[in-house]
């Protein structure tokens, strides 16, 4: 799975949306607390669920 966009998103709370591409070409869209600094689009992640999140890791 790789970052294929990232962008912060403006309120209260600094949070962050990606587009991540997973191994059977599917994406998806995460939004988490973060910047834009932490990951760069092709950056290679972890994506967890535990049924009502899912959160992007290195």
């Amino acid at each position: 799975m790789a970052i294929e966009s990232g962008r912060r998103l403006t309120s209260d709370t600094p949070a962050v949306e990606f587009t991540v591409r997973l191994e059977s070409g599917k994406s998806i869209v995460v939004v988490q607390p973060g910047s834009v600094g932490d990951y760069r689009v092709g950056d290679r992640v972890r994506v967890t669920n535990d049924g009502s999140q899912t959160r992007v890791a290195r």
